[in-house]
């Protein structure tokens, strides 16, 4: 499975589902930014507690409701 980027003010991580704002053309040339995320969706059992804690801070200080 091919990996997307989302683009942060400090990172680009690459949760496995980010349901965004359509068209998907805006994303040619750069990937979403948390304006255009609606949900992120992260699945894991070995990263489990950094997607829990670290992750989840990440997202919300983004401004990105739904994780």
């Amino acid at each position: 499975m091919e990996a997307y980027s989302i683009t942060l003010a400090d990172s680009e991580p690459e949760p496995e589902i980010a349901i965004v704002r359509s068209p998907d053309t805006l994303y040619l040339n750069r990937h979403p930014y948390p304006e255009n995320i609606y949900w992120l969706i992260e699945i894991s059992d070995r990263t489990l507690k950094k997607d829990l804690e670290v992750k989840k801070i990440i997202y919300a200080n983004a401004g990105i409701k739904e994780y």
